[in-house]
């Protein structure tokens, strides 16, 4: 897990560590900036990425700053706004307060600027996404009753993931760990 997530957070990061010898700094600002959403709306949290040239202009139009990209130079190009990535964070964190999130979203989609809820954790039991991919599943437990889990998050065609056993209840392999370890052969290591 930790060099899946090593991987994920790194590919963006590397920077000039990417080369040997390093050629520059680590770390890729417009992804550190502490300005960096997810930003506040009227009724909860957006994520978005208003990324390319492309998305700065609709998402200028939108908010009433048609001509922004050509009127200043922090927004003028990708390079621009990653220099100025705190400023450009408090100008998205700014403009987002005004509308609710589905009124966000739905502008959002209508001009193709990659948006999302950002979801509580009971959130996630009513996701629709979520439900229609079957991704929480119901188990019922020999001693605890029914159980709600989470299915394996990646689909391998000829070998499906399962859920084969339930965590067991404390002890319940007790018998088999002390056969296990009754049987070591002399001189192995006693191991608990």
């Amino acid at each position: 897990m930790f060099e899946t997530m090593a991987q994920f957070v790194l590919a963006d990061h590397m920077g000039g560590a990417a080369f040997v010898p390093p050629a520059g700094d680590m770390g890729y600002p417009r992804l550190l900036s502490r300005a960096r959403g997810p930003y506040a709306t009227k009724d909860g949290h957006l994520s978005l990425v208003v990324y390319t040239d492309k998305h700065w202009r609709a998402f200028t139009g939108l908010v009433g700053w048609p001509t922004l990209l050509e009127t200043d130079a922090r927004f003028a190009s990708q390079h621009s706004r990653t220099i100025n990535a705190e400023e450009i964070g408090r100008f998205l964190a700014d403009r987002l307060r005004a509308r609710s999130n589905r009124d966000w979203l739905a502008a959002l989609r209508e001009l193709d600027i990659p948006a999302c809820p950002v979801n509580s954790l009971e959130d996630l039991l009513l996701d629709p996404h979520l439900n229609g991919v079957g991704f929480f599943e119901e188990v019922e437990h020999p001693t605890e009753g029914m159980l709600r889990t989470c299915r394996f998050p990646v689909s391998f065609g000829r070998s499906p993931a399962t859920v084969r056993r339930l965590a067991p209840n404390l002890g319940e392999h007790n018998h088999e760990i002390f056969e296990t370890t009754s049987d070591l052969s002399p001189g192995a290591p006693n191991r608990p």
